[in-house]
């Protein structure tokens, strides 16, 4: 489950679409980088209440082939308070799952991406538990900030190598 941007978002106008959500995919087989984006979306919240489209975002996920690295890359905002925006709070819920039921029964791993979004924590939601208010970000990400997710090795023996080591002059310390 990967969630780089959790509200209620729509397209910024009434009758022309100019909130586009593409993708590309770039580099060689083996090597490629999925990009998806979100570009200048609007939240149903602020048309709900105000009928305008004030507010605005933009927003990337890519995932790397190779190295299954994740990262959710945020752009400009147009976003002065997120309160009329946002489920909980005033800064998007941000999430990374592994296993996830989406019927809401549970997952293997849920991890929420909380707190100063230039300083974040990430917070285990143990299984079946609905998102607390938290759990999010404070603010929205500044444009340019990117939140990589890594492979981690456990349990890998690590290759031996028969090293012999000299130091000179003798004795060293």
């Amino acid at each position: 489950l990967l969630i780089p941007y959790m509200a209620d978002i729509m397209n910024a106008n009434d009758s022309t679409a100019v909130s586009p959500i593409s993708y590309q995919l770039e580099g060689p087989p083996g090597n490629a980088v999925f990009k998806l984006e979100w570009k200048n979306v609007g939240f149903y919240g602020e048309w709900d209440a105000n009928n305008t489209y004030f507010n605005t975002t933009n927003f990337q996920l890519w995932i790397y082939q190779n190295t299954g690295i994740i990262e959710f890359r945020y752009g400009p905002n147009t976003i002065k308070s997120g309160s009329l925006l946002h489920f909980f709070g005033t800064g998007p819920l941000v999430l990374l799952g592994k296993d996830v039921a989406f019927d809401g029964s549970g997952w293997e791993g849920l991890w929420a991406v909380g707190g100063d979004p230039q300083n974040p924590s990430i917070t285990p939601i143990p299984s079946g538990q609905q998102p607390l208010a938290e759990q999010t970000l404070t603010a929205e990400p500044e444009s340019g900030t990117v939140y990589r997710f890594a492979p981690i090795a456990i349990n890998t023996p690590e290759a031996i190598q028969n090293t012999e080591l000299r130091i000179w002059p003798s004795p060293a310390s």
